[in-house]
């Protein structure tokens, strides 16, 4: 059996259906705790952005030259049915669900631009027992899901909320960005994940390896957030992982979660150059992070 990868610039690789590809693997520490009211007891957590955060622009080539799909619907719609299920539907509600968009239930403003100073935002959410979590580059703040209102609860900056996993910046600047955020029904824990850009200075930003940041919310809270909630940090220095460095800036990260692992996609440049290298995937072992560590990890580059 040959399997194709994914086309890169046009080209793709086959692959032999016996081929195995060995993943670089990597025990990190253990994680750090703190509980959601010690972390909104520093001023800091809620304090608005002085500064404006621009994070350099990492471009994989050619992707500005492809052009959108000239047969894309300009709003959202419900796929059409193959015609083997359309029996159970009438053709009067089969058609008005393919023409019309999802009717907008509760609504609501959750963060805006002068609060984080932070562009793009990055608009990242998901829905727990009682509560939705909106995560964007420079606020984490939690909301009632029935009404809409913030309840007070988590309205963090990510720098103060991870601050105690981010690299150190002894020579420059450092900030989070690009923020993933599931409810993970499984274990029935919040799981957060961001990255950093480590900076030599204000006029190289991310010009150093970052780290993949996560945040794993404790089982005795049941999903539900409160100040009582324990949160356990890890960090991947994704650029180890394996043992040599890579000198790689991870950037534009995916998150996956199933009941074995969290699964991270990213897209690796050069920190220093800003060239495009390749794409990578790491492999987080769940019940590493679900018992307070360490990490392990298993890279695919």
């Amino acid at each position: 059996m040959l399997i194709s990868s994914p086309a890169i610039f046009g080209q793709a690789r086959s692959i032999d259906g016996n081929e195995r590809i060995a993943g670089q693997f990597w025990s990190g520490e253990r994680g750090v705790h703190k509980t959601m009211g010690e972390i909104m007891a520093d001023p800091a957590a809620r304090k608005t952005r002085q500064q404006i955060r621009l994070k350099r622009e990492f471009e994989i080539p050619g992707r500005d030259q492809r052009p959108q799909d000239p047969k894309s619907s300009p709003e959202s719609q419900w796929p059409v049915r193959p015609k083997t299920l359309q029996r159970s539907f009438s053709a009067q509600t089969e058609s008005a669900a393919a023409s019309s968009a999802p009717t907008v239930g509760t609504t609501f403003l959750a963060v805006t631009g002068t609060e984080t100073q932070s562009f793009p935002p990055d608009s990242m959410g998901a829905v727990g027992p009682s509560q939705f979590v909106v995560f964007v580059n420079g606020r984490l703040r939690t909301f009632n899901k029935a009404t809409g209102t913030a309840d007070g609860v988590m309205n963090a900056d990510p720098d103060v909320f991870f601050s105690s996993v981010m690299t150190p910046r002894p020579y420059g600047l450092n900030f989070t960005t690009d923020p993933q955020v599931r409810f993970d029904r499984l274990s029935g824990r919040w799981i957060l994940t961001i990255i950093d850009a480590p900076s030599s200075s204000i006029r190289s930003i991310a010009d150093m390896p970052n780290r993949i940041l996560i945040a794993v919310s404790d089982a005795a809270s049941g999903g539900v957030i409160s100040a009582s909630t324990v949160w356990t940090f890890y960090f991947v220095q994704q650029n180890t992982v394996g043992g040599a460095n890579t000198g790689e800036f991870l950037d534009y990260d995916s998150l996956g979660v199933d009941n074995n692992a969290l699964y991270v996609g990213g897209n690796m440049f050069g920190a220093a150059s800003g060239s495009f290298i390749t794409t990578s995937a790491f492999v987080i072992r769940k019940s590493s992070i679900l018992n307070g560590g360490p990490i392990v990890v298993t890279a695919f580059r």
